[in-house]
């Protein structure tokens, strides 16, 4: 009697009479579905090249021939976007400078004295490139610190760097800093023979300069790996340039004294004053400011500040060079020192020989590795340079 019951109930049931999402619903769709039709060669290797084909086929397939063709054609000079092919991405460099180093005496030669270059924007007051360090002591001299001497790197031994600068403008300054070895006493008083003894006097103050070099080569010996600062100048890069490119000669040689800063030079040949002549301020703008076109100039500084201070800051640093392009009281507070630094400064060649990277890589070509090499400075822009990067620089 009771599986009679069962029967009926099943009987009586029907896909309707159940609720969606039970679990007699879904009895009822297995067994009322069909199977999926079979996927023929599922399993069987293709191809690359034909799987591509057939894609390829099945794209085109059914394709309108004219899908644009109520669209009215574009003109050629006016087009909706015109993509120009990109430039291949290569190292930037700015504007390059070639400064090379070529000596530096003082009225007395007592002791190693060591110098730097670097480049300053006044305007933006910041440091737009790094230091580059040169040795332009004798042998003589640099036999004083025989304890301290090491084998020299060839890349220790350059007098002469290639800066770059990507936004050139009258307010770029060239500031030389000079440092001596370490010594007891401040800096006035180790600056103090400088400015009191001359060339001319050197027989006559024989006995206080061996004094003077005995002193030195005693502090050589105790501290020689220690330096300290000793005097700073500065050279209105834009002045310099617009002055040699002025002049009608191939090359020309200036004579930077005190009188700079008044914006006075004097022109120079052979060795021998032919002439004088003021010239006046360079005007802002793009011509102005090009350092690919002047000629070859030669520079000689004959006037260095003594340092007044254990370190010379930024800001006192911005505000010199501020005065620097204007009479000032300031610059006239500065004691003077007495030398003379001799520098060539001309427009890059592309292609320079001898030549290392800020990292210290050889550019080609570089035909000897033990010719004194030229450097190449890294630059700081004064602004954000959007290029793609090409190296890795640690």
């Amino acid at each position: 009697m009771y599986p009679e019951k069962d029967d009926l109930k099943r009987r009586s049931m029907s896909i309707d009479d159940t609720p969606r999402g039970s679990w007699a619903c879904s009895i009822f769709d297995l067994k009322n579905s069909l199977p999926d039709a079979l996927l023929s060669n599922l399993l069987d290797r293709t191809p690359n090249e034909e799987i591509d084909h057939q894609n390829e086929h099945q794209r085109k397939s059914n394709r309108h021939k004219e899908v644009f063709a109520l669209h009215p054609a574009q003109d050629e000079d006016e087009p909706i976007e015109r993509l120009s092919v990109p430039d291949v991405p290569k190292e930037h460099f700015g504007q390059r400078l070639l400064v090379k180093c070529l000596s530096l005496k003082f009225e007395i030669e007592i002791e190693p004295i060591f110098a730097s270059l670097a480049l300053y924007d006044a305007k933006e007051k910041k440091k737009i490139s790094e230091n580059f360090y040169f040795d332009l002591n004798s042998e003589q001299i640099k036999g004083m610190l025989r304890p301290y001497v090491t084998p020299a790197a060839i890349s220790t031994l350059a007098r002469s760097a290639i800066f770059s600068i990507t936004y050139p403008s009258q307010d770029v300054f060239l500031v030389i800093k000079l440092e001596k070895v370490l010594q007891q006493g401040d800096i006035g008083e180790c600056a103090e023979p400088y400015m009191i003894y001359k060339e001319a006097d050197t027989t006559k103050n024989k006995e206080k300069l061996e004094k003077l070099r005995s002193q030195s080569e005693l502090f050589c010996q105790r501290l020689g790996r220690y330096r300290m600062p000793f005097a700073w100048t500065a050279i209105h890069l834009m002045n310099i340039v617009s002055s040699a490119g002025s002049l009608e000669r191939d090359s020309t040689e200036l004579e930077i004294g005190p009188g700079e800063r008044k914006g006075s030079w004097s022109e120079r040949r052979n060795s021998s004053i032919v002439g004088r002549r003021s010239l006046e301020r360079t005007t802002s703008g793009d011509e102005s400011c090009n350092l690919s076109s002047f000629r070859p100039a030669t520079l000689t500084v004959t006037n260095f500040f003594k340092q007044e201070g254990d370190r010379l800051s930024d800001e006192d640093l911005y505000k010199f060079l501020a005065d620097m392009r204007r009479p000032s009281s300031v610059l006239r507070r500065l004691r003077p020192i007495t030398a003379q630094l001799k520098i060539d400064i001309s427009p890059a060649p592309e292609n320079p020989n001898y030549c290392l990277t800020p990292e210290l890589l050889q550019v080609k070509p570089y035909p000897d590795s033990r010719v004194r090499p030229t450097r190449e400075i890294l630059e700081f822009p004064a602004r954000d340079v959007y290029v793609p990067n090409t190296t890795y620089r640690n």
